[in-house]
C-alpha cells in the first residue's frame, strides 16, 4: 500500500486489517499474509500512525503481529517547485560542476549551512557533521532533446507487517513483535 499526503488514515487502517486477516487458498488452507506500506519522508508520520493504530486493533482481538521497517532512497525527478527551493528545510545554491565541462550546475544544500542575516554561520560545537559535506543533493542530466532534468534521492520508508514471523525480513531489517 502506498501512503500519500491525501490518504485517509482510517481507510488505510481498515484496508491493512483486511489484508492481515488470514486468507483462504484454493485448497481451503489458511495462508498468512504480509502487507507492505511505503511512504516518502514527508508523510512518514502518517505511515507510522496507520501502523500503530492497526497493531493496537490486532492486539485487541488477541492477534499477533510482526513488523519489519526499512528506510531507503529512490531517485526521483525534481519538479519546478523543488528546483526553486520549495522543499522544506532546503535552500538553493549554485556550484561549478567540473564533470560537465565546467557548466554551472544547480545544487541543493542543507538549510543548516545557509548563512544567517548577519553573515555569521550558526556553529555549535555540540553537534558533529555526519558524512561528506559539500555533496550535491541533486544532479542535473541533459536529456536527448537538450532539456535539463534534475534528480534527487528521496528518502522512502517501507514497513512490512505480518501475522507470522518472516526470518528473511528479520535478517534484512530487524524485527518488532508483540509476542
Amino acid at each position: 500500500m502506498s501512503i500519500i499526503s491525501s490518504s485517509k488514515i482510517q481507510q488505510k487502517v481498515k484496508n491493512l486489517l483486511l489484508h492481515l486477516e488470514k486468507s483462504t487458498s484454493s485448497d481451503g488452507t489458511a495462508q498468512p499474509s504480509i502487507v507492505v506500506l511505503s511512504a516518502k519522508a514527508s508523510v512518514g508520520g502518517k505511515l507510522v500512525s496507520i501502523i500503530e493504530i492497526a497493531k493496537k486493533a490486532v492486539e485487541k482481538k488477541g492477534g499477533k503481529w510482526w513488523q519489519y521497517s526499512r528506510l531507503c532512497g529512490r531517485i526521483m525527478e525534481m519538479t519546478k517547485e523543488d528546483a526553486r527551493g520549495a522543499i522544506g528545510g532546503l535552500t538553493e545554491g549554485w556550484k561549478q560542476n567540473e564533470d560537465l565541462g565546467g557548466e554551472v550546475d544547480h545544487v541543493m544544500s542543507d538549510a543548516g549551512s545557509a548563512k544567517h542575516g548577519d553573515g555569521d554561520r550558526d556553529d555549535d560545537g555540540a553537534f558533529e557533521t555526519m558524512g561528506a559535506t559539500g555533496r550535491p543533493k541533486s544532479i542535473s542530466v541533459l536529456s536527448k532533446d537538450g532539456a535539463r532534468k534534475k534528480f534527487r534521492a528521496v528518502p522512502v520508508m517501507s514497513i512490512y507487517i505480518s501475522s507470522v514471523a518472516v526470518p528473511e525480513l528479520k535478517y534484512a531489517y530487524g524485527e518488532q513483535t508483540n509476542t
